[in-house]
């Protein structure tokens, strides 16, 4: 996922979140995909970002390298964890969700 500026959407590209308008009335649905309409319609409805899916272009190698450094920052910051059984639980939850956002 990726929020752009609406002046670099093009049609066919896919939208990661819904976008509302200042009401929170949604213009349109996650996963919709962009059309010439669409674009002007927003933009005549003023919003300025929307957020876009985007294909990853990282080699397993990246990823894995990218996991690793996620580990040993987490480490670092829940250094003490094994003292702690509710810091334990807190950095196993963080540390699955950094894992997810790479995936």
């Amino acid at each position: 996922m990726k929020k752009i500026p609406l002046d670099l959407a093009e049609p066919g590209m896919q939208l990661a979140a819904a976008v509302c308008n200042q009401r929170g009335d949604v213009l349109l649905q996650t996963g919709c995909e962009l059309s010439d309409t669409a674009l002007s319609s927003l933009r005549k409805r003023g919003i300025g970002r929307i957020a876009v899916l985007v294909a990853d272009i990282r080699s397993e190698d990246e990823l894995e390298a990218e996991r690793a450094n996620v580990r040993d920052r987490l480490n670092v910051l829940f250094r003490n964890k094994g003292q702690d059984e509710q810091l334990a639980s807190l950095y196993h939850l963080v540390l699955e969700y950094r894992l997810e956002g790479l995936s």
